[in-house]
């Protein structure tokens, strides 16, 4: 393809984008095309616990009583189907803390939700077993381990001797469907998926909000898990144009092909920035402060399509990894990158540190104490709702007019980051900055 079509091409994709996204803004004004109520909310596992317990709760106002439930049953354990009585089912409690759990009276069921792939705790599939056998008593009883490919715990959740006290009470499903090899050398059947589910209870449903609400809690999933999203109308007239002639689909592969080395063209310099301006931050405040941005793991702007690489602003003081950091918590596929981008005060205790085994090797072997509770709790009174766990407390990126910049897959964030770069690297230095210092004032320490 020579440069002169390849020029023709780009210049009917700008006109076709300029139609298209003029006609898609009049779409959402008219019927809101793109809203995704899911948006408004942090994307974790208990936002998508919170909605899988109500919509299997028979009793929640979605007014569809059993059916979705029935529907649950049918799709993971139809064996129950007759058993478990779902016009008596009820959410209920036991003595851990499971992401869902169900039951009628007699028979129990619990679902554990790792819809993002969070870390393992130790014995924690044995511990959810032995909680649903003892309410259970002598009925049946069954724990759901929902993954976003159906990958099983580890023998660190889910030990010999808790297979041994439970034989086939663990249940492995997906969250996506997925045709893949799973580790313990079995396939993730497709039609055991949540979003199958979801699909099946769209079709039984007659009511048109919990259809759209349905319809909206798949697609956040399936964003999530596979980083797939609903084509629109700028992305379908695009691949209309490519498609239409060999020259169009040959020059658009290769804009496709050159989609990665665009995105690092644009990050790399944003993230640099990041580091530069916070190294002038640390030098301002004095020799104690450093800004840690190379790990065992490797270094973000080298690579800014790599999750939980932090820019890290702390004292050398410090207990280890205390500070306030920016970091991209979550990735999409590989290509795609980062979908999470936060910003955030980590205060990580002792008791986190080995429960999340698998950061050891990305942030290295601590040569201090860690933070302790006096401390820790002193970090936490300075911000609302702070978090249990590794981060203090933590939110999306957003810009200067409150504009979502969390998800780099969006091509009109990345746009947003290249027009705006040292106005958004100084809005975020300067916001890092300012918790730092509040940091500083609570002396954290390993009490």
């Amino acid at each position: 393809m020579n440069a002169e079509n390849s020029q023709n091409l780009l210049a009917q994709i700008a006109t076709l984008i300029g139609s298209l996204e003029a006609a898609d803004r009049q779409l959402d004004k008219e019927i809101g095309a793109r809203f995704n109520v899911f948006s408004l909310f942090r994307a974790d596992e208990n936002a998508a616990s919170r909605a899988l317990a109500f919509l299997l709760d028979p009793k929640e106002t979605h007014g569809q009583g059993d059916t979705f439930l029935r529907l649950f049953l049918k799709t993971f354990l139809p064996t129950w189907l007759g058993t478990f009585d779902t016009g008596r089912a009820r959410r209920a409690f036991t003595s851990q803390l499971i992401d869902v759990t169900l039951t009628d009276g007699r028979y129990w069921l619990g679902i554990e939700n790792k819809v993002f792939g969070a870390p393992e705790q130790k014995e924690q599939v044995d511990r959810y077993l032995d909680a649903l056998k003892s309410k259970a008593n002598k009925c049946d009883y069954l724990l759901l381990y929902l993954s976003p490919e159906g990958t099983p715990p580890t023998s660190y959740s889910h030990t010999d001797n808790g297979r041994v006290q439970h034989p086939e009470k663990l249940l492995v499903r997906a969250w996506a469907p997925c045709d893949v090899e799973r580790k313990d050398g079995e396939k993730a059947p497709s039609s055991d998926s949540v979003l199958d589910w979801l699909v099946n209870c769209q079709k039984e449903c007659p009511a048109e909000n919990v259809r759209s609400f349905l319809k909206q809690f798949g697609a956040y999933v399936r964003a999530k898990v596979t980083g797939e999203r609903p084509t629109n109308m700028v992305d379908a007239g695009i691949i209309k144009l490519a498609t239409s002639n060999p020259q169009n689909l040959a020059g658009a592969l290769l804009i496709c092909k050159s989609g990665p080395e665009i995105r690092k063209a644009v990050l790399r310099p944003f993230l640099l920035e990041i580091e530069k301006r916070l190294q002038d931050v640390a030098s301002q405040q004095g020799e104690d402060w450093q800004v840690c941005y190379i790990w065992p793991k490797g270094r973000w702007s080298e690579d800014p399509a790599q999750k939980e690489l932090p820019i890290l602003l702390r004292r050398r003081s410090w207990p280890v990894m205390v500070g306030v950091a920016i970091q991209g918590e979550r990735a999409a596929q590989r290509e795609l990158g980062l979908t999470e981008v936060l910003i955030g005060i980590g205060g990580v205790t002792e008791e986190e540190w080995n429960k999340v085994i698998g950061r050891r090797w990305w942030y290295g072997e601590p040569r201090q104490q860690f933070i302790g509770p006096k401390s820790r709790k002193r970090l936490e009174d300075l911000v609302t709702n702070p978090t249990n766990g590794w981060w203090v407390w933590w939110q999306p990126l957003r810009d200067t007019e409150g504009y979502d910049i969390f998800d780099w897959t969006d091509p009109e964030t990345l746009v947003r980051l290249n027009e705006q770069r040292s106005l958004l690297c100084e809005r975020i230095v300067n916001e890092m900055a300012e918790f730092a210092i509040q940091i500083d004032r609570t002396n954290p320490d390993q009490d």
